[in-house]
C-alpha cells in the first residue's frame, strides 16, 4: 500500500482526484482504501474536515501552494538567501517544512497558519511534540528550527511573528562563520 505522510503530498492528489470530477466523499474514500496516511495527515485533513476546503485546481487556494508564494516569498525576500521545500523525508523525520542551506549546514522552517479560531494551544503543543525532532534536526545538520505564523490580513499572508526574521538572520550569520 502507498504511503501519504505529509499533509501537502495528501492536498495535492486529493486537489487532482476533484478536477477529474469527483465529489469530495468519493476522492476521500479513493485515498482512504488505497493509501496508508500518517498520523498528521488523518489528524489535520480528515479528522478537522480540512479535506472539505480543497479545491479541484492545481494550486489550493488556503493551502500549501498559496502558503509557499506568500510566506516563502515574503521570507525569501526579507532574508534575501534562497529557501527550498524540504524533502518529504525532512518533513517526516524532523517535522519541517523548508531548508535554508548555509554552506554544509541546514536551517529548518515550520510555516504554521493561525486565525481568529485556530488552535494557538493546539499549536504550541505541537511545537512541544516536535521538539526532539527539531532537537535531532539540530544534531544532524547544525541549524536551528523556526517556526513561522502566519495569518490572512486584509486577504493576504502575513508572517504574524515578524521578530522571527531577524533570529533566522542571526543564525544564518552564526553558520556562515562555523
Amino acid at each position: 500500500m502507498r504511503q501519504i505522510n505529509d499533509r501537502f503530498r495528501f492536498d495535492a492528489l486529493f486537489s487532482k482526484l476533484l478536477k477529474v470530477g469527483r465529489s469530495h466523499e468519493e476522492v476521500l474514500q479513493i485515498i482512504m482504501n488505497n493509501y496508508s496516511l500518517g498520523t498528521l495527515v488523518v489528524q489535520e485533513r480528515i479528522e478537522n474536515n480540512h479535506y472539505l476546503r480543497l479545491k479541484p485546481i492545481d494550486r489550493m487556494h488556503g493551502g500549501h501552494a498559496v502558503r509557499i508564494k506568500s510566506i516563502y516569498g515574503q521570507l525569501q525576500k526579507s532574508l534575501g538567501i534562497q529557501i527550498q521545500p524540504a524533502p518529504d523525508e525532512w518533513d517526516r523525520l524532523f517535522n519541517i517544512d523548508f531548508y535554508i542551506k548555509i554552506n554544509d549546514r541546514y536551517i529548518g522552517l515550520q510555516i504554521k497558519p493561525v486565525s481568529e479560531g485556530i488552535q494557538l494551544p493546539q499549536i504550541y503543543k505541537e511545537k512541544a511534540l516536535q521538539e526532539e525532532t527539531h532537537k535531532k534536526f539540530t544534531e544532524v545538520f547544525g541549524g536551528k528550527v523556526f517556526y513561522v505564523f502566519s495569518k490572512t490580513i486584509s486577504g493576504k499572508k502575513e508572517i504574524v511573528n515578524q521578530e522571527i526574521i531577524d533570529e533566522i538572520m542571526e543564525e544564518v550569520a552564526r553558520l556562515k562563520v562555523l
